[in-house]
């Protein structure tokens, strides 16, 4: 027997309907926001921009200020976030900012001067020798960077592991170089305090960037394991 008409009609729409209901969810979607500033010195008498100041959340790096002292942070949920603003010759700045979705919040930092100077410590590994090592002494994985730096690990990259001449190691700053490690695979360094990326790199192995907070007067040990290219 034929079907109505009017069955015949709504059962198409009713599909069409289910697959509207199916696409749509109850679940509130995620909204983003941005952050938007200015970098300036705290010196009295002088609130002059500063150039490439770094903006951090914890341990990610997520701008650096322009020539004018501006950044700028884009689509981050919605939160409250406590952002650090680091730039040489001045001491780090951390400040709260709520993030609401499809707003800009304004957040500036006010960074007070400060030349003194703190030493960074180091070795280069390799990472492949590393995770040997590990196989036959695993407390190894529980050492902190400095008894890492002062222990022997039988990975690190010196002659004695690569057995020919070990292309140099070396430690830079962006385009700028901090260090080259020594034939024992150690490097050391002086810097303004500060939070800085620093990258350690050598010839027939992938480059490796960590950051490290240089404090005034302080010793601060960053070891470097670099995976050996494929």
């Amino acid at each position: 027997m034929t079907k109505p008409l009017v069955h015949r009609c709504l059962l198409p729409l009713l599909a069409v309907s289910l697959w509207i209901a199916c696409k749509q969810t109850t679940e509130p979607k995620t909204r983003s926001g941005d952050v938007r500033g200015t970098v300036r010195s705290a010196s009295p008498g002088d609130t002059s921009v500063i150039r490439s100041a770094f903006i951090f959340l914890e341990d990610s790096l997520l701008a650096t200020s322009d020539p004018a002292g501006a950044y700028s942070v884009s689509s981050l949920p919605e939160g409250t976030y406590r952002l650090t603003c680091s730039a040489a010759g001045h001491r780090d700045s951390t400040m709260q900012v709520r993030v609401e979705g499809g707003k800009t919040a304004a957040l500036d930092f006010y960074l007070i001067p400060d030349f003194s100077t703190g030493g960074v410590f180091g070795e280069f590994q390799d990472q492949n020798l590393f995770n040997d090592a590990l196989k036959t002494n695993p407390s190894m994985a529980d050492w902190d960077s400095k008894t890492l730096y002062d222990a022997t690990t039988s990975a690190t990259i010196q002659v004695k592991t690569l057995k020919h001449d070990v292309p140099e190691r070396r430690v830079t700053l962006g385009d700028s170089l901090l260090a080259a490690a020594d034939g024992w695979g150690q490097y050391v360094f002086k810097i303004r305090t500060g939070t800085y990326a620093i990258t350690g790199s050598c010839e027939e192995y992938e480059s490796v960037t960590q950051f490290v907070t240089v404090e005034p007067n302080g010793r601060q040990y960053v070891n470097f394991f670099l995976p050996r290219k494929k």
